[in-house]
């Protein structure tokens, strides 16, 4: 059985490679998606449910 995501979970695709990040990985950690949506990287990533 998966780990049950918390509701309103969402995580992130890389769309265009930055810092160490390559296009395709999915990034999860919630401090990691907060970090990254507020700040200039956000533009390189797609927002999905988790």
């Amino acid at each position: 059985m998966a780990d049950k995501q918390p509701d309103g979970a969402i995580k992130l695709v890389v769309k265009h490679a930055f810092a160490d990040y390559q296009v395709g990985d999915q990034i999860t950690d919630p401090a990691e998606v907060q970090k990254i949506l507020t700040g200039e990287t956000a533009v390189y990533v797609l927002k999905t449910a988790a």
